[in-house]
């Protein structure tokens, strides 16, 4: 195969698909507002239905239309009910995560589930957060692991210690929740935190629902409560892990790549680092308000810790 020379390669423009992280913590914050919001532009596939169906069974109207979805948020009160609820949660690990610490802001019994896989998927760091927090929580097979068992009462709030070791989605599945809780909420992460840059993503979602996250840097984090979302717009920005490959595809090959819908300079996607690195290794990168064109050039070796 014969490589591309800088600047002689093709130059293609490319609409970069929406987020799945991010329309994973819009739908929730949505859920917890006080109101209707519209998420615009949001990635639909498995999993994000997989949270857009738990939500709906939870008690909160979700209405899917083209290209947006409309969110009559309750602000974490959910409607009573007096038989128990399911959600079968598939194989998508965040919204397990997320459901289950939105699940025990209500009342009632929600019984969380999924396929195969996800049961083999340990979930004990989180439910004793929350249980500190003030949920009620047990193991109808093996303790630690789903399916998981909550019986709603709604969260005190309170301050917690997590290991940071385990999986960054238990402490953005408690910080999402804490607004709702009765009192103020504090986690305090041990040792470090694992893919804290979607811990980034989180707060970041969170405050453009109308709520602040007090924190020094991975260790501590405090959310004031009770203090519902405030609903409005969200739109969900491209995902920047899509992105990266066709990135790298412009250094290899010489070409010139740009990638719409990410906005580089606003965005708390942990991936937009991989701009850096490319042009530590001599590429061309050049960053608008809503896109990103790399072009590739002779290439060095860098040391990079990713």
């Amino acid at each position: 195969m014969k490589p591309y020379r800088s600047g002689g390669g093709p130059s293609v423009t490319i609409p970069i698909p929406p987020s799945k992280s991010l329309t994973h913590r819009a739908l929730v914050a949505a859920a917890l507002a006080d109101g209707r919001s519209r998420i615009i532009d949001p990635l639909l596939c498995e999993d994000t239905m997989h949270t857009v169906n738990g939500l709906r069974t939870l008690g909160v109207p979700v209405d899917l239309r083209e290209g947006e979805i409309i969110v009559q948020g309750t602000g974490g009160r959910f409607p009573a009910r007096s038989d128990p609820s399911t959600l079968f949660l598939g194989n998508s690990g965040t919204s397990f995560r997320f459901l289950l610490a939105v699940s025990a802001l209500g009342s009632g019994q929600h019984l969380l589930t999924g396929a195969r896989r996800m049961l083999e998927r340990p979930i004990g760091g989180l439910c004793l957060g929350l249980e500190g927090l003030g949920a009620r929580i047990s193991f109808p097979a093996t303790s630690g692991f789903p399916p998981v068992l909550v019986r709603s009462r709604g969260l005190s709030g309170g301050k917690i210690r997590m290991a940071g070791d385990r999986s960054s989605q238990f402490v953005s599945a408690l910080l999402l929740a804490a607004p709702c809780a009765s009192g103020n909420v504090e986690i305090e992460v041990t040792g470090d935190l694992v893919s804290r840059h979607y811990v980034d993503l989180t707060t970041a979602v969170m405050g453009r629902f109308g709520v602040e996250v007090l924190r020094e840097g991975y260790r501590y984090f405090r959310v004031s409560a009770p203090r519902p979302y405030r609903a409005g717009d969200f739109r969900i920005e491209g995902d920047a892990s899509s992105a990266s490959y066709f990135w790298a595809g412009a250094a290899v090959s010489g070409a010139s790549v740009t990638t719409a819908n990410i906005d580089p300079r606003l965005t708390h996607q942990g991936d937009i680092g991989f701009l850096g690195i490319l042009e530590e290794m001599g590429c061309s990168v050049e960053r608008g308000t809503d896109r990103v064109t790399v072009r590739g050039g002779r290439l060095r070796a860098v040391e990079a810790d990713m």
